[in-house]
């Protein structure tokens, strides 16, 4: 078992440890982390619910329901190449450490599928 390189831990978002090669979340309702490596993640995305649906639009140009938008709470999603997702609840109120620990987990993800396109081209060579 490797060390965490970092951990985040704040009230109202989940706990997320972060390895070199896999993250490890337990949602802010549940008592288990789960784990992810990072060569099974297809995508890793940070939102609110409002912003994915055809009415996102709609409610964004309304000036009453932007007012209550903003305390909308944000999702952490993974989609994994088989297929599966799993969501991750999170309050609009979050620190600069989490945004920087939501970046690193981009990068190592990237830096991911950077390594498997290198394998392939070698194996393909």
């Amino acid at each position: 078992m490797t060390k965490e390189e970092m951990i985040f831990e704040e009230k109202g978002h989940p706990t997320i440890k972060v390895y070199n090669d896999r993250i490890s979340i337990k949602a802010i309702d549940y008592w288990a982390f789960r784990e992810f490596k990072f060569q099974n993640i297809k995508s890793f995305e940070f939102y609110r619910p409002y912003e994915k649906g055809f009415f996102g639009f709609f409610r964004e140009m309304d000036p009453i329901l932007s007012y209550f938008r903003k305390e909308d709470d944000f999702i952490i999603r993974i989609n994994l190449k088989d297929g599966e997702n799993w969501e991750y609840n999170t309050t609009y109120k979050f620190s600069k450490g989490f945004e920087i620990l939501l970046k690193d987990i981009q990068k190592r993800l990237a830096n991911s599928r950077l390594e498997e396109v290198e394998k392939e081209s070698k194996i393909n060579r």
